[in-house]
């Protein structure tokens, strides 16, 4: 089966997270790598918030694949401020689905699993997970 060419735009950069718009597939990617700060986890969320308000996005895809760890007052600030804030109770209105591709490490996919769960719980997220991007992609260019 031959996959598909998608439209990926990177629309943002910091020293521990990218972000990835797919304009045709009203998509969002957030890839997050190696040992994330608090302070670019907390920074790169709120950009999120603001790009899929601003690009009406419908798929939240989050890369997990080269991430290593996240601090334990990132993983806090995320369910106990984050999921309450009224502009991200909104999105979870107009995104229909989360792509979720898996951590190579253990210890960081755990971590995540946790937070998907909380996300799961709050908002009623469907999640589908992979293993690979091109997994994720090639589901992606048949939405």
């Amino acid at each position: 089966m031959e996959t598909a060419t998608i439209q990926k735009e990177e629309v943002y950069s910091s020293l521990g997270h990218k972000l990835f718009y797919f304009p045709e597939q009203q998509a969002l990617m957030m890839m997050p790598f190696g040992d994330v700060t608090e302070e670019d986890f907390i920074a790169t969320h709120i950009k999120v918030t603001k790009l899929a308000k601003e690009y009406g996005i419908k798929i939240m895809m989050v890369n997990e694949t080269q991430l290593k760890s996240i601090p334990t007052k990132a993983r806090i600030w995320l369910t106990t401020k984050f999921l309450r804030r009224p502009e991200v109770k909104a999105l979870s209105s107009q995104i229909d689905e989360m792509y979720i591709i898996k951590s190579r490490s253990v210890f960081a996919s755990s971590l995540t699993k946790m937070m998907q769960g909380v996300v799961s719980k709050v908002f009623g997220m469907k999640f589908r997970y992979f293993t690979t991007e091109e997994e994720a992609l090639d589901q992606l260019s048949i939405v």
